[in-house]
């Protein structure tokens, strides 16, 4: 995310460290914390991924990261 801010890979695998980290604590505000910034992250993917999809739609790390995204939001 530090070296670009507009690729969604790293809002999606913060994404993923917020769901795995939501599932291990004990604390339920700890636990809805996490999640909530899980959500945010998501829909930080999803929304990045859509912009790079529209300027080059054969983007495969785009496509990726949504559907890392689309995981941890069913999960």
């Amino acid at each position: 995310m530090e070296l670009d801010r507009e690729d969604p890979t790293g809002y999606a695998f913060l994404a993923l460290s917020h769901l795995l980290a939501s599932e291990i604590i004990f604390d339920p505000k700890e636990r809805l914390s996490q999640q909530v910034s899980m959500l945010r992250y998501v829909d930080e993917a999803l929304a990045k991924g859509q912009i790079r999809i529209r300027k080059n739609y054969i983007d495969g790390q785009a496509y990726f990261a949504m559907t890392i995204a689309t995981f941890v939001k069913v999960s």
